[in-house]
């Protein structure tokens, strides 16, 4: 089937996700904050095509532009299934994609992000991978950091379909690695809600918090509200991925405007997973009108063709964010993110400083 896929006409491909204009192009220059990533959707096509590990059953050469043909899926269901063909086998690998995401994450602009990696654990006792990895991601992010004006953090991600013994085993793995002076500051539970308990990972996030580590959850994509419920209540976590299908549930609106939990929005994500009907119908405006604290991010720039910069200028050019609102998302995004009260103060002054508040209304 995925064969078949990527040999279809790329008149079948996906197209990006609202119409950008030049009344957004001011967006570029400024700094931004990028909280919800995926490292292995972050990947370049080009290092898709490089990497030695094959996977959903495809053997062969990838073409330059495979991706614009690879990618047909409609809805989330889809989404999980392609992923990408092949995905990091090795630590090298794993470094290079970190190396690379920075870079591109600094091309944009990106002043601070959090990229989330999938915890390369499957089995209890087993960390052979997970500290090559780790390491080679740790030394990357360093270097990086030595030659571009970016600032990189670790989120563990927990996958919802492995038993709930694993993934406190990986949390333990990633406190572990921060006390190594790994950057990893935080856990997120990820992976299709209709396939997991949330509230069976209680314990993983209880020893998240007990240990200083920020806590996360996927919440409100692929399951509505109840998932939402679910991921404050029970795991505690004060930061929900997505959380679009909160428009669903009145009460759950009002309890997100109390502003002690913030929503990871990525519009396009949505769109493309079917997780809202179509980018108008998006409740991002709705929410932050409302005194939601909500940010922007891309999710997965590979298979969502998009990135953090893009996500920005959607909300200019489709939603009418203006320069200071835009800020305002970006202060929310400092303030929320898994550091101490200082560096986020830093941040906010960085963005303060670059947005000019005298300037809201001009753009």
């Amino acid at each position: 089937m995925l064969m078949a896929a990527h040999t279809r006409s790329w008149r079948n491909a996906i197209k990006p996700v609202g119409t950008l204009t030049r009344r957004s192009e001011w967006v570029r220059e400024l700094p931004k904050i990028e909280l919800h990533l995926h490292l292995e959707g972050a990947m370049r096509p080009e290092t898709v095509r490089e990497l030695s590990v094959e996977r959903l059953g495809w053997s062969g050469t990838l073409e330059p532009g495979w991706e614009n043909s690879y990618y047909t899926y409609t809805d989330f269901s889809g989404f999980m299934a392609q992923l990408t063909p092949r995905f990091p086998g090795r630590a090298d690998e794993y470094g290079r994609i970190a190396r690379e995401c920075i870079e591109d994450l600094a091309a944009q602009g990106v002043v601070y992000s959090e990229m989330s990696i999938d915890v390369p654990v499957r089995e209890v006792g087993d960390d052979s991978f997970f500290w090559p990895v780790f390491e080679a991601m740790e030394s990357e992010r360093r270097a990086a950091q030595e030659r571009l004006p970016i600032r990189i953090n670790f989120i563990a991600g927990l996958m919802r379909t492995l038993p709930v013994e694993v993934a406190i085993y990986r949390t333990e793995l990633a406190i572990a690695a921060r006390d190594r002076g790994i950057a990893v500051v935080g856990i997120d539970l990820h992976g299709d809600e209709r396939l997991g308990n949330t509230d069976s990972f209680a314990p993983a996030y209880r020893l998240a918090e007990a240990n200083g580590l920020g806590l996360r959850a996927h919440a409100g994509e692929a399951v509505g509200p109840e998932s939402m419920w679910s991921a404050i209540n029970a795991l505690g976590a004060r930061r929900l991925v997505h959380g679009a299908r909160a428009a669903e549930d009145p009460a759950l609106v009002e309890r997100l405007r109390l502003g002690d939990v913030t929503l990871e929005m990525c519009p396009t994500s949505n769109v493309r997973t079917a997780s809202v009907p179509d980018l108008p119908s998006h409740p991002v405006r709705r929410f932050y009108d409302m005194g939601i604290p909500v940010t922007v991010n891309s999710d997965d720039p590979l298979p969502f063709f998009t990135n953090v910069e893009r996500e920005c200028r959607l909300l200019v050019d489709e939603f009418g964010f203006s320069r200071g609102e835009l800020m305002n998302l970006m202060l929310t995004a400092a303030n929320a993110a898994f550091l101490p009260a200082s560096e986020r103060q830093e941040l906010a002054e960085l963005l303060e400083t670059s947005y000019d508040p005298r300037a809201r209304e001009a753009v």
